[in-house]
């Protein structure tokens, strides 16, 4: 920071004026100058990140797998799981996310079309010559239904132009020539990188995104998908859809896998706390002791504990010392 700067600069000076030389000291102490920035790096995941980034390889090499995440509201399942973006990214991979919700359970496709919105965005920027190579790997596929895709993607014609109608048929028939447009979007995403689907709050999916996601696992002439699944695992019962949807997965001897987070251990938290304000063991245990008490260590609840003690006054920032130091708690 500006501040962090200037004091750094200022010490070299006095050290220059008072001895003509100066002494090697860390920069960068008084860089938050007063505003709580909170640590970026992952707190006491390292063996579910590690199996999370297994599970990648796998699909990787040509694998495809659904990988379920489970927790608590909080606990820090999509912070764990955007851990993957700089392993896709290297990879060359797209990471599409989507997100279900509590009141649109009866929109089929809801966090899927979320996630198809977001490649539209990504093809957007592509030249001309890649959404031909795009579309005319669709059409091969699909020949005249290609038009199927519109469910999923309505502002599709963007990038390939106008399509031809679709031939009617009943309901079941269209949900057949449905999933096919899909199998064939992601034969067509897939052939030169990974795809990785991140579809939060799957406690709410609707049955038709479970179907489709069943499909898609099961289907072994797709490849490098990966379907990352987070959801609240204290709000699925055992014959709640989403269970019903594992269950059936698993029974098949279908490649799933399962991940349950628990809440950060007193360590962690511990820790968390220490980088916060840059503090010492010693001046952050009482702290971190009774944070760790009124949040049991959920993510989300740590971090707002510590704006809410920060924005009564309880921790402040001296200004002369570069030092956080807390008032009283």
């Amino acid at each position: 920071s500006a501040n962090g700067l200037l004091k750094d600069l200022r010490r070299i000076k006095e050290q220059w004026d008072q001895t003509g030389s100066t002494e090697s000291f860390s920069l960068g102490v008084h860089d938050q100058g007063g505003k709580l920035i909170f640590p970026e790096k992952l707190y006491g995941r390292d063996r579910e990140l590690a199996q999370l980034m297994q599970v990648f390889e796998e699909v990787t090499r040509g694998n495809t797998v659904l990988q379920m995440v489970g927790g608590y509201s909080g606990v820090g399942k999509t912070v764990l799981i955007h851990e993957l973006q700089q392993p896709i990214a290297a990879q060359g991979g797209l990471l599409l996310e989507g997100k279900f919700g509590q009141y649109q359970r009866s929109i089929p496709f809801f966090a899927i079309k979320q996630a198809l919105q977001e490649l539209l965005e990504i093809l957007r920027t592509q030249s001309s010559e890649e959404r031909r190579r795009f579309k005319e790997g669709l059409t091969k596929l699909l020949g005249k239904d290609v038009g199927a895709l519109l469910d999923l993607m309505p502002d599709l014609e963007e990038i390939t132009g106008p399509l031809l109608l679709l031939q009617e048929v009943d309901a079941q028939d269209a949900l057949v020539r449905l999933r096919q447009a899909f199998k064939a979007l992601l034969t067509v995403l897939t052939r030169d990188q990974p795809v990785v689907f991140f579809l939060d709050d799957m406690q709410w999916a609707d049955t038709a995104s479970m179907s489709l996601i069943k499909q898609v696992v099961l289907d072994q002439d797709i490849q490098k998908v990966l379907c990352v699944g987070a959801y609240r695992d204290n709000e699925v019962s055992a014959g709640h859809g989403l269970q019903v949807m594992i269950n059936e997965i698993g029974d098949l001897q279908g490649p799933i896998h399962q991940l349950t987070l628990d809440p950060l251990p007193a360590t962690d938290v511990h820790q968390y706390i220490q980088d916060c304000f840059q503090w010492g063991e010693e001046e952050s245990s009482n702290l971190s002791t009774i944070v760790f008490q009124k949040t049991r260590g959920n993510a989300f609840f740590v971090k707002e504990f510590i704006k809410n003690i920060h924005r009564l006054g309880l921790v402040e920032f001296d200004q002369k010392s570069g030092i956080w130091r807390a008032v009283s708690y």
